[in-house]
């Protein structure tokens, strides 16, 4: 089924190469959006059942996200020398399984518990499908696959209304159970998939007969590369709010403006739309960049981008009314979907094939570092309000979108 060639739509976002492959993906990630909007919409409902502040309820997802981030980068060694495709299907049926138990425990610890290794199962996506992605299909097209991989993220935001419209029909505990099955769903589709092999690139040195470098030897060769290094530091950065963000905002939205989980639910389905428009813009702009063999122009949509997502929750703070954050939202929203296939594609471009799910892990493994700082974030807005802690969440991002602009003077370069 994957050696089938593609025509139609699908068929012209792979060049002619077999769908499959990233239709499966797409979907994966979908549902792996699900169990995370769900957590996000309804943590004021959770942080009641639970008896917990909103530094509680903050505290468990920033905890469990640094746990999860921080294990992506042995994630990215092992995925760089066994079969991918065991990795997505074993991802799956984890996050799956623990978004349905989400809706089961009844002890703080067993929350903890469950949302982690929740986590750990959905991390595969940043990492294994991207390296998956990028040796599926060649170059010139990779703008335009990851920009369909990601639309996932934007169209799962419509499952946001529906776990709130859940939540009030017939409590949250039920609202995890149904949104789990279609990931068990998909999950039978993985035994038609096949690992695609890695591409080499020349300057990586000889793997040997082993199945891939040492790790240390892999860590010198990508703290080699410039680019990569003016990312993982823009990761760095921004991790502070860019994992707690969708929980963030479900604070927000219910602190300052009192809205129910079905409204929350709403704005962030807003912010979904506003990502769709940016991948269709970001996807189009890196494309004709990454044709030309343009990897500055690619580097230079990724930084310009970045800055709109950073300014954007900036102003949101201070929003005087629901429909200006909504307004605000979109555009946060356009910036974060605009940046995605822009960074995606030129990560894939200047890594070596042998190490590449190593150089997407690393940049989530500095996202993780940051996001110890998120739970800081939490406490301000107990103190102090949603609105302070949410400008400071944008000036956090602002410094790492900055420092992403910045790399466009080596990605030319590194990607020769």
């Amino acid at each position: 089924m994957t050696t089938a060639p593609a025509s139609g739509r699908l068929g012209a976002v792979t060049a002619g190469a077999p769908a499959f492959p990233l239709a499966l993906l797409f979907g994966l990630n979908f549902v792996d959006e699900i169990d995370r909007l769900a957590f996000a919409t309804l943590s004021p409902e959770i942080r009641d059942a639970f008896g917990l502040t909103d530094t509680g309820i903050g505290a468990i997802g920033s905890v469990v996200s640094v746990f999860i981030l921080l294990a992506a980068v042995p994630l990215g060694y092992v995925a760089d020398r066994v079969n991918r495709v065991w990795l997505v299907a074993g991802a799956a049926l984890l996050w799956g399984t623990m978004s349905a138990l989400t809706g089961l425990v009844t002890a703080v610890a067993l929350l903890f518990a469950v949302r982690l290794l929740a986590g750990l199962g959905r991390v595969s996506n940043e990492v294994v499908h991207s390296s998956l992605l990028t040796d599926y299909y060649p170059p010139e097209v990779h703008p335009r696959v990851f920009q369909f991989h990601r639309l996932a993220n934007p169209l799962s935001q419509v499952s946001a209304v529906v776990a709130g419209a859940l939540a009030a029909a017939y409590g949250w505990r039920w609202a995890f159970a149904v949104l789990a099955v279609p990931t068990f769903l998909l999950l039978c589709l993985t035994v038609r998939l096949r690992d695609p092999g890695r591409a080499r690139s020349r300057t990586a040195a000889p793997a040997g007969s082993g199945g891939g470098l040492p790790f240390t030897a892999a860590t010198r060769l990508l703290f080699r590369i410039r680019t990569l290094r003016r990312l993982w530091l823009a990761a760095l950065l921004s991790g502070m709010g860019l994992v707690a963000l969708p929980q963030m905002l479900s604070l927000f939205l219910s602190d300052v403006f009192q809205l129910g989980a079905t409204e929350r639910g709403a704005a962030l389905t807003v912010a979904g739309a506003g990502q769709m428009a940016g991948l269709f813009l970001g996807g189009r702009w890196a494309g004709r960049a990454s044709s030309r063999d343009d990897w500055h122009g690619v580097a230079t949509v990724a930084g310009r981008s970045g800055l709109v997502f950073a300014a954007a929750l900036v102003v949101l703070g201070w929003s005087p009314v629901p429909a200006a954050a909504f307004a605000v939202m979109f555009l946060m929203g356009a910036g974060g979907g605009s940046f995605l296939p822009a960074y995606l594609s030129l990560v894939g471009r200047v890594s070596p094939g042998e190490v590449r799910s190593q150089a997407y892990a690393w940049a989530v493994f500095c996202i993780g570092l940051g996001t110890l700082a998120s739970i800081a974030l939490y406490a301000l807005g107990d103190a102090a309000g949603y609105r302070i802690a949410m400008t400071a969440f944008g000036l956090v991002v602002l410094a790492g979108a900055v420092t992403a602009f910045t790399a466009r003077r080596f990605a030319q370069a590194d990607a020769a």
